[in-house]
């Protein structure tokens, strides 16, 4: 019952976030700047509203209107954060160019490793849940890798956390997380832990959501990227990248 309870308050609190999110988006007039994360924020908010028509028509709706839309996230979610790398080198084009090389090699890596880890199924479930889930989890672990790659290669130039990228990366770093070790939990234990896995998914969602929300909402977040303290050092580095590249 308590699950129960956290589960019908943590859910309306996360859409009225997003809600509040899309809204100070379009506000802030960052539309432009993050224009996939915006879609996110939108496909998340008729995503909510279908899944509870799709629950009161039938569990067979709500089972693949469900997994469909979790399917769509995966995508979605590595859409906006190759957007946020994007955005966050934009004013320095040679940063942007080696960094995304970078970016694609590690994503390939964390891919290849993803497929190791999904050997092992959940067990308790039929083939069709255990594969779904375990494509879950391993979707996951290359968010989480390549959120984790951004945030080093972020501080190693010094770039500042007051930036809308950060709060948005933030927020997918805790969502991530919390849902790899949800599914860690729900391979170890079977199906007796399902409440308490969708509970801590439910509850990491609204407080990844309460991120982005406060740091759109935030006047601190409008700090420029190309005048942060480390922009010397991007500069440096820019330059000496180019100059690597015209060899």
């Amino acid at each position: 019952m308590n699950s129960a309870l956290t589960q019908y308050t943590t859910l309306p609190l996360s859409f009225a976030l997003q809600l509040a999110t899309a809204v100070l988006i379009f506000r802030k007039r960052q539309l432009r700047t993050f224009p996939v994360f915006f879609a996110y924020t939108i496909f998340h908010l008729v995503q909510a509203v279908l899944s509870f028509i799709a629950y009161r028509i039938s569990y067979t709706a709500f089972f693949y209107e469900w997994w469909t839309g979790e399917l769509v996230d995966v995508f979605f979610t590595l859409a906006v954060i190759q957007e946020v790398f994007l955005v966050t080198f934009r004013p320095y084009d040679e940063l942007r160019r080696w960094g995304s090389r970078i970016y694609v090699v590690g994503a390939l890596l964390l891919s290849l490793t993803s497929v190791v880890m999904g050997i092992r199924h959940p067990e308790g479930y039929s083939a069709r849940v255990s594969a779904l889930l375990t494509l879950d989890r391993s979707a996951m672990f290359v968010e989480v890798g390549l959120l984790l790659f951004l945030f080093l290669f972020c501080r190693l130039f010094g770039l500042t956390w007051r930036h809308y990228v950060f709060g948005i990366a933030s927020g997918f770093v805790l969502i991530a997380s919390v849902t790899m070790v949800a599914e860690g939990i729900r391979s170890h234990f079977g199906p007796p832990s399902d409440p308490w896995v969708l509970l801590l998914n439910t509850s990491a969602f609204t407080l990844g959501v309460g991120i982005w929300a406060y740091y759109f909402a935030s006047a601190k977040s409008r700090v420029p990227l190309d005048q942060v303290p480390g922009t010397e050092r991007l500069i440096a580095w820019n330059q000496a990248l180019g100059e690597i590249g015209r060899r």
